[in-house]
């Protein structure tokens, strides 16, 4: 091909994904120049450096959609804000207040997203809690009830009303014996995930695995377990935190004392899961990645695990943005709670886990295995990085996760002080071969992490995996109010406080 006319070789290459371009790029000189003399080939490498894929064909160019990938970039590693929006709450920022529910659909300025806001009047019923999926057009409305029954109404997330694509009166019901205080809700595709909490301790949630357009259900009953968190790696595969229960006095409770000393992360593989009820323990889960063993004093009394957006998500076609969040690039935010026996105090550890991390390992193993065990040292040390934050990550539904990204707060004196950590892995390794300049408040850590602390650790634990650590300017207390929580999607970070704020 090197003897083609170049007009030709432009052709092929335009077609290419960005690592076969890159690759054909350092076939001779020739090819690199044609390469780097090409806009459309540079967007395409670009939006993966980035971590981000092309959207629906418009009205601009390749170079135009280039330049706007360059300023996003270019703003998150400054953390820069183009714009700021105030958003009055006359409540609590986490409570439901009557039947109405009003939404906002925030700005972007480089994606050429415009602000919309509209109201939901009355849901119909006594909202415990919700969730929505806007490239679905989904609302999911959990009714509050009593013992015996959970409802889960689909709405139209634009009007209200029963969402089209489910069927019969698009509401899903569950009988159950709990009374929840929490939900936990996931939706990826056709699947909407709900997970039932109950106050009485000693008792174990329900997880439901709805298909919500069917109403097709299937039930994981975790006795003696609390299955505190979940979230889909995709349609097909379920991450589940478990963690056993001290108070138990089943006869397995060796076992429920072990996972607490040894938490794990079990992956469901949903073409295999269960169509009846069935106890956590009973399960024949795909594998599970073992963490390192706690100290002998230590036990796990909470584990959460979070990602956004959800697998194959894809922004509204109505949007018409130039490009989005790849689909397959997420980070999994992994929080363990962690008490020494006897003493009251709480210890947080953050665990971050690319999904690349999960798929590298799940690849090579045999279809319909069950019960196979990564250990630690397979998958962890450089597969993940621990990460301690000045403050506990919270268990409310706040979005702290987007993409590759992971914000969170800090304090200094009655300075808030939010902090960005990105795992885009592609774009570390790039910045550091190409010597890239950091601002003032960035830095690239590469160096591992290690942990000696035997009151965490029976052993000494190391994590390596890269990532770019991002400050942003301090907000003072008094001017600002306090800040109750930070959090992110593809275009803003949101400060949750007594006076609210959008970047």
């Amino acid at each position: 091909m090197t003897s083609l006319p170049p007009e030709l070789v432009i052709a092929v290459l335009v077609n290419l994904d960005f690592r076969t371009i890159l690759h054909c790029r350092q076939v001779c000189a020739t090819w690199k120049d044609l390469v780097d003399r090409d806009t459309r080939m540079q967007y395409t490498v670009e939006l993966g450096a980035a971590g981000m894929e092309d959207g629906p064909p418009s009205n601009l160019t390749p170079s135009a959609r280039l330049a706007l990938l360059r300023e996003r970039q270019a703003a998150w590693r400054r953390l820069a804000w183009r714009s700021e929006l105030t958003f009055p709450m006359g409540f609590g920022p986490w409570e439901l207040q009557d039947l109405n529910l009003v939404l906002q659909q925030l700005p972007s300025a480089i994606r050429g997203i415009k602000a919309k806001k509209w109201e939901i009047p009355d849901v119909g019923m006594d909202m415990r809690d919700f969730s929505m999926d806007p490239a679905q057009d989904l609302l999911v409305v959990v009714e509050h009830t009593m013992v015996g029954v959970c409802c889960l109404y689909l709405k139209s997330l634009l009007t209200g009303a029963p969402h089209p694509a489910a069927v019969g009166s698009a509401v899903l019901r569950h009988q159950t014996f709990l009374r929840p205080h929490m939900y936990i809700i996931q939706i990826a595709g056709d699947h909407l995930g709900t997970l039932l909490l109950s106050r009485t301790p000693g008792d174990p949630s329900e997880l439901l695995i709805w298909n919500w357009r069917t109403g097709h259900c299937r039930l994981v009953r975790g006795q003696h377990f609390s299955d505190s968190s979940f979230a889909f790696l995709s349609p097909r595969y379920l991450l589940l935190c478990p963690f056993g229960n001290e108070e138990s006095d089943g006869p397995d409770n060796a076992q429920y004392a072990n996972s607490r000393r040894s938490p794990r992360i079990l992956v469901l593989d949903m073409d295999f899961a269960p169509h009846e009820p069935v106890q956590l323990k009973n399960i024949e889960y795909m594998c599970d990645f073992l963490y390192p063993k706690l100290g002998p004093t230590c036990r796990v009394v909470g584990m959460t695990i979070r990602s956004a957006p959800a697998p194959h998500w894809q922004p509204h076609p109505s949007l018409q943005v130039p490009f989005s969040v790849d689909q397959e690039e997420r980070l999994f935010v992994v929080s363990l709670y962690v008490a020494e026996k006897g003493q009251r105090r709480i210890r947080s550890l953050v665990s971050l886990i690319p999904s690349s991390t999960f798929f590298y390992s799940l690849s090579p193993i045999p279809f319909g295995t069950t019960r196979h065990t990564f250990t630690w040292a397979e998958w962890g040390p450089k597969g993940s990085r621990f990460y301690v934050t000045p403050s506990e990550v919270t268990i409310v539904w706040i979005c702290y996760v987007y993409g590759m990204s992971f914000v969170f707060l800090s304090r200094d004196g009655s300075q808030q002080i939010v902090t960005l950590l990105d795992f885009n892995q592609r774009d570390i390794r790039r910045a550091g071969l190409e010597k890239e300049p950091l601002s003032q408040h960035a830095e690239l850590v590469t160096q591992a992490t290690t942990f000696a602390d035997r009151d965490i650790f029976e052993d000494v634990v190391e994590t390596s995996l890269p990532y770019r650590e991002t400050r942003m300017a301090s907000f003072d207390e008094e001017r600002e109010g306090w800040i109750d929580a930070a959090m992110i999607d593809e275009d803003s970070l949101i400060l949750v406080s007594s006076v609210s704020h959008l970047f």
